[in-house]
């Protein structure tokens, strides 16, 4: 695990380093960047429950560069909500049985191919540093449950598709999950999956190129 997590690090920190130490040809557009925002449905595998039922807001700032004419870098620097949420009924009244919230500044590097001019897809790597979090079920908010923390940083993987619908502004959809679990399972939670827990997301952002 901690081999894992040297490497994301390493890959994190020296890929803008490498890119930009490169040589740039002379009919490669220089920096661009623009701004960011838009929602995402999240899931965490190993709390017991399933679906993409919660809704976060992601917003923040990217910076890109070209590598060839259809190859470009991206980092980007932005807040992102995480988590999950499961509703049901008690005594016939629906009710919000259980919420994890948490909220993360994160800085994803990605790689990306620009095809049929105004689509493009990616890989990336995220590193991200929970800024807080909290849990709650239909009775009250739950204090450290079962002693089990959650992990101060969340690496996750990413698979990226883009659209442009006009000029300087483009969709830009992605598939989000962490490759390091963010806690260990908390001992009170009934679940097949034996890894830990998980984030899962699936996201899409509105684009503005400045």
């Amino acid at each position: 695990m901690r081999r894992l997590t040297s490497l994301l690090l390493t890959l994190l920190l020296m890929a803008p380093v490498a890119i930009v130490a490169q040589e740039q040809h002379q009919s490669l557009a220089p920096f661009c960047g623009g701004l960011a925002a838009g929602i995402n449905a999240s899931q965490v595998d190993g709390d017991g429950y399933d679906g993409y039922h919660r809704l976060n807001f992601v917003g923040g700032v990217w910076v890109m560069r070209p590598l060839t004419e259809r190859i470009t870098w991206r980092l980007d620097i932005r807040y992102i909500g995480k988590g999950s949420v499961r509703y049901g009924k008690l005594s016939g009244v629906r009710h919000r049985l259980y919420e994890m919230e948490l909220h993360y500044l994160e800085l994803p590097v990605s790689v990306e191919y620009h095809f049929a001019k105004r689509w493009s897809a990616g890989l990336g790597l995220s590193a991200a540093y929970l800024m807080s979090a909290r849990e709650r079920n239909a009775y009250g908010e739950i204090v450290r449950r079962n002693g089990v923390p959650f992990r101060k940083y969340d690496f996750a993987a990413q698979a990226i598709l883009s659209f442009a619908i006009a000029n300087h502004w483009r969709l830009r959809a992605e598939a989000s999950f962490t490759v390091v679990p963010i806690r260990a399972k908390p001992g009170d939670v009934i679940t097949t999956y034996r890894y830990g827990q998980v984030n899962r997301l699936l996201q899409l952002c509105l684009e503005y190129e400045i």
